[in-house]
């Protein structure tokens, strides 16, 4: 029997809080470690590509409220044919997204010696800030079925998911500074596992819902 929304809510909540501490924790190891082996150096880098980022994803617009608000209804009617028409427009609007961010962080790069004065344009760079552009584009080809799962109330799987994979990511980027101090490697971990979670979160929603299309 499925549970109440009430009860998937406090599930969720009581996951979230327990798993908070651990991830403080590990991200506070993770991110000593860094400075320590990597210097300061890179971690205001990799603050600065990432907060491009975060104007590159601007692209978004909202869409994923606008679709969490539209698939409420259906969901609480069990229309699965509504369902799966919601699902298929939010792929296409965030392959669209993923793409365009692409493109625009491709034009940004452009601009890197305009932009970027305290580091040396370099190839080194344009890897770094290209695995960035990567991560945040690729999450849009998969993450609209998370949002099925959120307004579902089931959001504890994603959380479970992030944090198991978040601990392997760790233990594996503070093995990877340790033994070799290439930040490249170090966020190529995080592109590997980001791509196994996307797959694994892909796969455990077509299990719960199976009257979805099998796009």
């Amino acid at each position: 029997m499925k549970k109440s929304r009430t009860e998937f809510a406090t599930l969720n909540t009581s996951i979230a809080l327990a798993i908070q501490p651990f991830s403080v924790i590990l991200g506070f190891i993770n991110r000593t470690v860094f400075v320590s082996y990597l210097g300061i150096t890179y971690l205001g880098l990799s603050s600065y590509l990432a907060s491009i980022i975060s104007i590159l994803s601007l692209a978004e617009l909202g869409i994923a409220e606008a679709m969490s608000y539209a698939l409420y209804a259906p969901l609480a009617r069990n229309d699965h044919g509504k369902i799966n028409a919601l699902m298929i427009l939010y792929k296409k609007l965030y392959s669209i997204i993923g793409v365009v961010i692409l493109i625009l962080g491709a034009i940004s790069s452009l601009f890197f010696p305009y932009m970027i004065k305290d580091y040396t344009i370099n190839s080194e760079l344009y890897w770094i800030y290209f695995i960035f552009v990567f991560n945040a584009s690729s999450g849009y080809f998969f993450s609209y079925k998370r949002t099925l799962l959120y307004v579902d109330q089931r959001n504890y799987i994603v959380n479970l998911l992030n944090f198991g994979l978040n601990t392997l990511r760790v233990f594996l980027q503070i093995a990877v500074i340790v033994f070799t101090q290439n930040f490249i490697f170090y966020l190529l971990i995080e592109s590997v596992l980001n791509i196994i979670n996307n797959v694994l979160l892909s796969r455990i929603v077509v299990r719960l819902y199976n009257y979805l299309y099998n796009e």
